[in-house]
């Protein structure tokens, strides 16, 4: 695991909402660009990746507005 600060940058400070999580895939996606780019894997992954990110900050989201 590890941190990725530009994500997080987009969290902070915001309420959790759907613009939000979709906002997170512009700098996921450089992050994984800058880290596996180049392989032939990273048409696949990359797509995981933020589908991964974004589903557990919908099931997050999910979570607080039934509280």
């Amino acid at each position: 695991p590890q941190r990725i600060k530009a994500v997080e940058e987009v969290l902070l400070k915001q309420k959790l909402s759907k613009d939000i999580i979709a906002a997170v895939q512009q700098p996921l996606s450089q992050k994984i660009e800058d880290e596996i780019g180049g392989r032939w894997s990273a048409e696949y992954k990359k797509p995981v990746f933020i589908d991964i990110c974004q589903d557990a900050l919908n099931d997050i989201w999910q979570q607080a507005r039934k509280k």
